[in-house]
């Protein structure tokens, strides 16, 4: 369940979940010059501090990764899956947060609490974007002038992509998963800055007997030098998205 992210220093983050109802996941910070490790706070710590905790609340993961936005802050997520329905009928009880953190103070900042479970971050830039389900919501934060903006971009019961990709330009990448009959399809959708609907590609999601719940999307990703994007998908496809100006 845990994550990882890299801040501009080479430093090294985790995202540590626990396991159970009403516990905290914590953030870590490991610097590999001094070969040392931080414990950069847990979630419900920084909650308490900010007058933000509400009784009985749990958030037992940092899933997503961490993104180092322009601005030098690293933003990530933490939710909840207390209560939530494997079929997708009903989200977590306490939902998801979206933060920042300053990587060399170690200071949190809220920026969003969601009624969805946030389970990735991504971004280049200016903008951050995060995920929730269920549905495939996408949530964009604006780190110039800390507006907030979402869509539901769509998907079917109990499934939620554990990774999506944002490209130099603004844009985001996510899963859009549909089911006619008993036949389902995704395909990859691009939306821009302002969060339209740019184009969509159809991508594999089927493969022997994963289910709808059981497919994890899109899981790695990785970021090329020339600003082309790659991802993997849990049914063992590789994609390589080439971004343009136009």
């Amino acid at each position: 369940w845990s994550s990882t992210g890299r801040d501009l220093g080479g430093r090294i983050w985790y995202g540590i979940s626990a396991n159970a109802p009403r516990m905290s996941a914590h953030l870590m910070q490991y610097d590999p010059e001094s070969d040392t490790w931080k414990d950069r706070g847990a979630v419900l710590e920084q909650l308490r501090a900010a007058g933000l905790l509400r009784a009985g609340e749990g958030q037992i993961k940092i899933h997503s990764r961490m993104v180092t936005a322009e601005d030098g802050w690293i933003y990530f997520a933490s939710t909840d899956e207390d209560g939530e329905a494997e079929d997708g009928s009903v989200p977590p009880r306490w939902g998801g947060h979206l933060w920042r953190i300053d990587p060399d103070s170690g200071a949190w900042q809220h920026l969003l609490t969601a009624a969805e479970g946030l389970v990735a971050v991504s971004g280049v830039g200016r903008y951050v974007y995060a995920l929730g389900y269920w549905g495939h919501v996408l949530i964009q934060y604006d780190t110039v002038t800390g507006a907030l903006k979402r869509t539901t971009v769509g998907s079917v019961g109990g499934h939620v992509s554990r990774n999506f990709l944002a490209d130099v330009n603004g844009h985001a990448y996510v899963p859009r998963v549909t089911k006619t009959g008993n036949k389902v399809a995704a395909a990859l959708v691009e939306y821009d800055a302002e969060l339209r609907d740019v184009t969509a590609t159809p991508v594999e999601f089927s493969a022997g007997r994963i289910t709808t719940d059981q497919n994890h999307g899109s899981i790695g990703v990785a970021y090329l030098s020339d600003g082309r994007l790659a991802f993997t998908t849990h049914v063992g496809q590789l994609y390589l998205i080439e971004p343009r100006a136009d």
